[in-house]
């Protein structure tokens, strides 16, 4: 008889086991689902990263600014293969002309960026 008591705890942990689980789990909030990936996001920074090389290309920091510029190649190129139908101009123009301007400051495909 003194033993009921713990047969009955063991008998309910399979029953309440699930119950303090599910408390760990938190439920997504509301409006905080993840994010899908958008090629617009990928396009502005690109897009930023040309802004910041242009402007270290004219204070003199030369190798940083093919750095930035060449991760801004990256990511148009990466945008262009991953969403080849979003804004197919914009994205051709924009990666020409980041093409040219690495071209223009010496830059050589392959080459490697410290």
């Amino acid at each position: 008889m003194k033993l009921l008591p713990f047969v009955f705890l063991i008998a309910l942990v399979p029953v309440v086991a699930p119950v303090l689980r599910a408390d760990e789990v938190k439920p997504q909030e509301p409006g905080k689902e993840k994010k899908k990936e958008d090629p617009s996001d990928a396009y502005f920074q690109g897009w930023l990263l040309s802004r910041e090389a242009e402007k270290l290309r004219e204070a003199g920091k030369n190798q940083e600014a093919e750095a930035k510029l060449v991760r801004a190649l990256m990511i148009f190129r990466g945008l262009r293969h991953q969403w080849p139908e979003w804004k197919k101009k914009m994205v051709k123009g924009r990666l020409l002309q980041t093409e040219e301007t690495l071209k223009a400051w010496g830059w050589k495909e392959g080459k490697m960026i410290v």
